[in-house]
């Protein structure tokens, strides 16, 4: 495949060209030409996700690529892209499945139905280096508990694929988008690695999970995926409490803010061990450094409210550990990640405690 950029087709002489090719044969031998000379077998325009519907319906919660071109090659049909629409396995069927290769970790998707990002390449190599990462696995290991990560934007397993190739032993991938999902469960199974849908027809979890109240011998699979809004992430983490081992890092991926999922992120962080957010966030470049300091004083906030609901009392402060730039996504506009250290509750509230009882 051969995806165009936005300025390819719109500068001036080539937009003014291509209009007058557009109906005729020529148009559809251009693109034929261009696809036998670059050896692909699909060409389309590609563009940025937009943030609202190209209905007018409100905003693309979806992240569908409602501007995406198809001009050689069958992508699919056009299928309303909305939450109110669930495709069929014929749709999945009928559609036109790309697939790449980033740090041995295959990803596949539908281009006509969802977004892929390139640019993230950088960030998910990041994942597989990263100490705590590591540090994470090793516990686990030494702990015989393993380790879990959550996605709460898990897109078709951007970044869900790097912790899992870098040894965590679960992790929960919530996404709205049917496409995505679908493309995440073709893309683990093009790694090997085992999937499980885990909201059924009902709304509920699986019959084996629900009936289970204490840990078992199941064997979970690698990743356990959620094809809906990451607002039930809290109840489904409390039903699975007995089967999921300590949660421990935490990605939030959704741009150009993920703040409505912060609280979230950090009760699901094991509360005896802590853990790690990575907070994707768009920033100016300029006003780097104010911006996350900002993130982190509201993370801290959370951290403080959820500490004195569950023990009464504040636990210690959140810590900053690193802010990573990923990509340029406008001038002077930067897709940054934040690493941001949450203690565990239970501890750090007790030794709060015990330093408040020494003092007294």
């Amino acid at each position: 495949m051969l995806l165009l950029s936005l300025n390819a087709e719109y500068m001036p002489d080539l937009d003014s060209l291509l209009d007058a090719l557009r109906h005729s044969n020529l148009y559809n031998r251009l693109w034929k030409q261009v696809a036998t000379t670059s050896g692909v077998s699909h060409v389309a325009l590609n563009a940025p996700v937009p943030a609202l519907r190209n209905d007018g319906a409100g905003a693309n919660v979806l992240r569908s690529p409602h501007d995406f071109m198809p001009l050689y090659g069958d992508f699919g049909p056009a299928l309303l892209s909305s939450p109110e629409h669930d495709p069929t396995n014929l749709d999945f069927n009928d559609a036109f499945w790309a697939s790449t290769l980033q740090n041995g970790i295959r990803q596949i998707w539908a281009p006509r139905y969802t977004m892929f990002s390139a640019g993230n390449v950088s960030e998910k190599t990041r994942i597989l280096r990263m100490s705590s990462v590591q540090d994470a696995v090793r516990a686990g290991q030494l702990s015989g508990q393993g380790c879990s990560a959550i996605d709460l934007f898990a897109g078709i397993g951007y970044f869900a694929f790097s912790y899992i190739k870098a040894g965590v032993s679960n992790v929960l991938c919530w996404d709205l988008n049917p496409w995505s999902i679908e493309g995440l469960h073709r893309g683990a199974k093009a790694n090997k690695w085992s999937t499980e849908n885990m909201v059924t027809s009902n709304g509920s979890l699986p019959v084996q999970y629900a009936e289970q109240s204490s840990p078992t011998s199941m064997e979970l699979p690698r990743l356990l995926v959620f094809n809906e809004s990451n607002a039930h992430a809290g109840k489904r983490l409390d039903n699975l409490k007995n089967f999921v081992p300590p949660i421990r890092h935490v990605n939030c991926g959704m741009l150009p803010s993920s703040s409505q999922s912060w609280k979230v992120a950090i009760e699901s962080i094991s509360a005896s061990l802590g853990g790690w957010l990575h907070i994707h966030e768009t920033v100016d470049e300029k006003n780097k450094q104010a911006r996350a300091k900002s993130i982190v004083d509201m993370v801290d906030k959370h951290y403080t409210n959820i500490c004195k609901q569950e023990y009464g009392t504040p636990g210690e402060h959140v810590l900053l550990d690193h802010i990573e730039r990923v990509k340029s996504i406008a001038p002077r506009l930067q897709h940054v990640v934040l690493d941001v250290w949450i203690p565990g509750r239970a501890s750090s509230v007790s030794g709060r405690w015990i330093e408040r009882s020494n003092s007294e």
